[in-house]
């Protein structure tokens, strides 16, 4: 989730850290006897260059009510985030097909700058 400073035209990087973004999108998978789709629409919000939070509805024909919650945390060169999908299946458990906590955490040993 985290974005490098855009640049200006004199090359020098803007201290814009606090970005909003909006964004949607459209996934295909085909599977033997069919195609599933789904839609999906997030709204971004980077506090500054350690925190930033991800918010999502999905549509799809397995639910209508797929709300997902995303919190990423970046310190040096690790990246700590954790992930819920499906949050309003975790009212009932047993009656929700898809609903995942997901918790991660990422090393970056290269120098490199994308």
């Amino acid at each position: 989730m985290k974005r490098y400073a855009d640049c200006n035209y004199h090359g020098e990087a803007k201290n814009d850290s606090s970005k909003n973004a909006v964004g949607a999108l459209l996934q295909f998978q085909k599977r033997p006897e069919t195609i599933l789709a789904s839609a999906s629409i997030f709204y971004e919000k980077n506090f500054n260059n350690v925190f930033q939070t991800r918010i999502s509805y999905t549509a799809d024909k397995f639910s209508y009510t797929n709300f997902g919650l995303v919190a990423a945390l970046q310190v040096w060169k690790v990246n700590m985030y954790v992930g819920a999908n499906n949050l309003i299946g975790f009212s009932n458990l047993a009656r929700s097909n898809t609903a995942s906590i997901q918790f991660g955490l990422n090393i970056n040993m290269s120098n490199a700058r994308y």
